[in-house]
């Protein structure tokens, strides 16, 4: 018993109806209907469909896989897949993830340096000079992108704080390869100049993008200046980083650190150090 030949076609209402007066007919030479007969004409049209039908099926499934390919690439792009944050002072190391929809990816990297000390304050007897201490300056911030494999691991030094009157130190983050990507310069420390002037010191030289990163440097400003005269004034504020306030003037004791990258507050009210600029930091996001 021989099949219909599917030929995948489609017609608008072409799905033959039999008439009353049409006789039962199958296939035979020299039957109707190039030889399938009459009774075989309405199933013949539904076959013809069926594979037409089936066809753009599979070509739809094949563009489906496409897409979705195609979806799955531009999330690895744009799409946040994950986050860390690195605050611990010196050598640290990032390794970019693996995905199975996706080879490549967009990272974003935050990265800011140490930030400068305050400054010592001088005290001598009441109403004579006086100098409070000027507070540090902040880390410089670079914000970039740069194209990440999944596997691959990049080595950073986040800087440290300066001391009392130091500076602090750069954040520099490094290609797998060695070569360096970009450095974030620290914030200089206060400068205790004599018992009578105290100045704070805005962020140091040497902030850097190399390619294939890009990006931009947000350089920050100085901490604020210390006081000098015939009384006991009050000292400079570290300055504040891309993350947040620097460390407050104060007497004796310092008072709890600032954000990361800001600069230590100067000391006032008597002979004493200033606070220590803090940590800088690096945040990656992709």
């Amino acid at each position: 018993m021989a099949n219909l030949i599917d030929s995948p076609s489609y017609t608008v209402n072409g799905v033959y109806q039999i008439a009353q007066t049409d006789k039962v007919e199958g296939a035979a030479t020299g039957a109707s209907f190039g030889g399938i007969g009459v009774s075989n004409e309405p199933h013949q049209n539904l076959a013809n469909r069926t594979a037409f039908l089936y066809g753009r099926q599979n070509t739809n499934i094949g563009n489906i896989t496409t897409l979705q390919g195609q979806v799955s690439a531009l999330l690895g792009l744009v799409g946040l897949h994950g986050f860390q944050a690195i605050t611990s002072v010196g050598t640290q190391y990032w390794t970019a993830p693996t995905y199975t929809d996706v080879a490549t990816y967009l990272a974003l990297f935050i990265i800011t340096g140490g930030g400068g000390g305050g400054s010592n304050s001088a005290g001598t007897t009441p109403g004579a000079e006086y100098a409070s201490g000027a507070g540090g300056g902040a880390g410089a911030t670079i914000i970039g992108t740069l194209q990440v494999t999944g596997g691959e691991t990049y080595s950073m030094t986040i800087g440290a704080g300066g001391g009392s009157q130091s500076n602090g130190a750069s954040t520099i983050l490094y290609a797998p390869n060695g070569n360096t990507l970009a450095e974030a310069a620290p914030g200089g420390g206060a400068a205790f100049q004599s018992a009578t002037t105290s100045a704070g010191v805005g962020t140091l030289a040497g902030s850097a993008l190399y390619a294939p990163f890009s990006g931009f440097i947000l350089p920050n400003g100085q901490g604020g200046d210390g006081q000098s005269g015939a009384f006991s004034g009050v000292g400079g504020q570290g300055c504040a980083s891309f993350w947040g306030a620097g460390m407050r003037s104060f007497a004796t004791v310092a008072v709890s650190p600032g954000a990361y990258g800001s600069g230590g507050g100067g000391s006032y009210a008597g002979v004493g150090n200033g606070g220590s600029g803090q940590g800088g930091a690096a945040f990656i996001l992709w």
